[in-house]
């Protein structure tokens, strides 16, 4: 093995070999920093593209020995990483050095140089892990391996965990790099993170129902769902927040990963063979031979350029209505995103065939409703007449206050009235007593 004091001894005299084509151009701008500077940036990014240009052709020479998949080639992708990462590297560095050598040296620029080396570092880690889990999952050449754990479908969930921890590495080195003490940032980002639950409780819930859909997965990318009922489209990527869906008309909805999580979803695409069986219903008057309908619909099914012809196709009456006699054409479809064209094709081949024959195809009633949902309404009711009816005053609740009273029904009863509530006010006492002693001589 190549020791640290033989390499150093090879660099010496590569630079000892160099050192007198080179000194006279550095003192010819002895007395200019900025050029000096601009000399050997200039010479660090010639001499980063020799290297980065030649290092990793004889990388790629070495590494694609043992690597024959044509698919997916992990030695090119890598080589093409470290071409990028040695020219970033050695540019960097040139500069570094430019203002290291020379007497305009400034500490904030060399820091900043320094933490994009660190950046540049970050940066070509993630991409070649990312790199090596694409590799693993695709691997065997079968997509949905269950037996795997990096699998196509789990991609995802372990590309954004080496993306979190890298940038939290970065920023972890970068802050060091400028003397920033992170002890009290780690102090207070437990309350942060706290205060940022809190208000990002929606997000969460995507981001973990997003896990579960990739560690446990009730569908993989190209499969065709349904969300209860209401989105039905191929799935075209599955992220940390939300699923996107496109539809047969190549619209992509972007679907919340909680609101899949508390849904019921039908995957279409779970079948071994990708195969999806299709009903196709009539609705035929009453009346018609059931063995013409059966024998027709096969016809028309086997008509079809949608249907499989080596898969089984089958009638069947569905329902007996009071309107008409449902059957059911069943029959299976190459892939479930051809479902649609399928029963269009069905549709217009059936309307052509029935008509030619002559048989009925019935419509829904026009007077029957089906109430889905009754929604409250506010009415107003207008009464016009009541019944005639006789009132008689026993009893008033005892009070000093006294009223009017303009009439009594024709009654034979007693009146006591010991108290009368002050509906018009003082002024009507008179009139109440002449009342009174009225009623007193009737009596």
């Amino acid at each position: 093995m190549v020791s640290y004091e033989e390499i150093k001894k090879v660099i010496e005299a590569q630079v000892a070999i160099v050192k007198p084509y080179v000194e006279p151009v550095w003192n010819l701008f002895s007395d200019y920093a900025y050029l000096q500077i601009a000399f050997l940036v200039i010479v660090g990014y010639l001499f980063a593209k020799l290297i980065s240009h030649y290092v990793p052709y004889f990388l790629f020479l070495l590494l694609d020995k043992f690597d024959k998949d044509e698919k997916f080639s992990l030695a090119r992708e890598l080589v093409g990483l470290i071409k990028k990462l040695i020219f970033q590297l050695l540019f960097l560095i040139s500069i570094l050095i430019a203002f290291k050598v020379t007497s305009f040296s400034l500490e904030p620029v060399i820091l900043l140089i320094k933490s994009l080396i660190v950046i540049v570092i970050g940066m070509f880690l993630s991409s070649a892990i990312k790199t090596i889990l694409k590799k693993a999952a695709y691997a065997s050449g079968e997509e949905h391996d269950d037996t795997k754990l990096i699998q196509p479908s789990t991609l995802p969930l372990f590309e954004n965990a080496v993306s979190i921890l890298i940038i939290l590495g970065i920023i972890y080195q970068v802050l060091s790099l400028w003397g920033i003490d992170i002890t009290a940032l780690l102090a207070s980002a437990g309350i942060a993170a706290m205060a940022i639950g809190m208000a990002m409780k929606d997000t969460l819930a995507d981001i973990i129902a997003g896990i579960l859909i990739l560690t446990d997965p009730p569908f993989r990318i190209g499969d065709n769902i349904q969300i209860d009922g209401r989105i039905r489209g191929t799935v075209k990527k599955i992220g940390m927040r939300n699923t996107r869906v496109f539809t047969d008309e190549n619209i992509e909805i972007i679907v919340p990963n909680s609101l899949i999580g508390n849904s019921q979803v039908i995957n279409e695409s779970s079948s071994l063979n990708k195969h999806l069986r299709i009903q196709f219903n009539v609705h035929v008057a009453y009346g018609c031979d059931a063995e013409e309908i059966r024998t027709l619909l096969i016809d028309i099914a086997y008509g079809s350029k949608n249907i499989l012809k080596d898969q089984p196709v089958f009638v069947r009456i569905s329902s007996v209505n009071p309107e008409s006699i449902k059957f059911g054409l069943y029959g299976w479809i190459a892939t479930p995103q051809k479902k649609s064209s399928a029963i269009a094709e069905l549709n217009e081949l059936m309307y052509m065939r029935f008509l030619k024959e002559g048989i009925e195809i019935t419509l829904p009633r026009l007077d029957e409703v089906a109430v889905v949902s009754h929604v409250p309404v506010q009415q107003d009711v207008v009464i016009k007449e009541l019944p005639k009816q006789e009132i008689y005053i026993k009893e008033f609740p005892d009070t000093k206050q006294e009223v009017e009273v303009k009439e009594f029904p024709n009654t034979k009863q007693a009146v006591f009235i010991k108290e009368i509530p002050n509906l018009f006010g003082t002024s009507k006492a008179k009139k109440l007593n002449k009342i009174s002693k009225k009623g007193e001589e009737d009596e």
